[in-house]
C-alpha cells in the first residue's frame, strides 16, 4: 500500500465543496443574526424595559460588538476547516471518477488507494474487488477475497438506516 501525500489544494471538487461552504456560511450568518436579535430583545426586556429601542441598540453594540467581530473573523477559519474536511469525501469520489474514466477510455487502471484520513476506504476495496472480478471474468475469485470483502458489505448494509 502506498502512502498518499498530503493534499495541496483546499478545494478539489469545486461544485460540491463551494456549495457546501456557501451553505455553512449562510447558516453561520443566520446563526449570528438570530443570536444578535435574540440578545438585543433579551437585553431590552431585562436590562432596560422602559428605555427606547435606540438606547437598547446602543447598549447592545457596546456590549456585544466584540463577540460579533470575533464571530465574523472566525467564519473563514471554519470555512477552511470545512473545505479540508470535505476533501476526505470529495477526494475519494474524484479518484473513483478518474479511474472509471480510465476504464471507459480502455486503459487498465491501477487499483484505487485512498489516503489514510479519507472516508469510504471500503469503497476502494469494493471497487478494486469488482474490477478484479471483471478482469478475471469466468474465473472464481480466491476464497480469501470473498471472506475479506463480504463481511464489510454485510456490516455496512446492517448499519444503513434505509436498508
Amino acid at each position: 500500500m502506498t502512502i498518499q501525500p498530503r493534499r495541496s489544494q483546499n478545494v478539489i471538487d469545486f461544485e460540491v465543496q463551494v456549495s457546501l461552504l456557501r451553505k455553512i456560511a449562510a447558516h453561520w450568518v443566520f446563526f449570528i443574526v438570530a443570536n444578535a436579535i435574540a440578545l438585543m430583545i433579551w437585553t431590552r426586556l431585562i436590562s432596560d424595559p422602559l428605555g427606547t429601542w435606540q438606547s437598547s441598540w446602543s447598549n447592545f453594540i457596546n456590549q456585544f460588538a466584540p463577540m460579533l467581530v470575533v464571530s465574523l473573523v472566525l467564519l473563514p477559519v471554519f470555512l477552511l476547516d470545512a473545505a479540508r474536511l470535505s476533501n476526505r469525501f470529495t477526494g475519494p469520489i474524484l479518484r473513483l471518477r478518474r479511474t472509471l474514466a480510465e476504464i471507459v477510455a480502455g486503459r487498465n487502471p491501477s487499483p484505487i488507494v485512498f489516503r489514510q484520513s479519507d472516508f469510504w476506504k471500503s469503497l476502494a476495496t469494493d471497487f478494486n474487488a469488482a474490477f478484479a472480478l471483471k478482469e478475471n471474468a469466468g474465473e472464481t475469485p480466491a476464497a480469501s477475497t470473498i471472506e475479506t470483502e463480504q463481511p464489510n458489505l454485510v456490516a455496512r448494509r446492517s448499519v444503513h438506516p434505509f436498508s
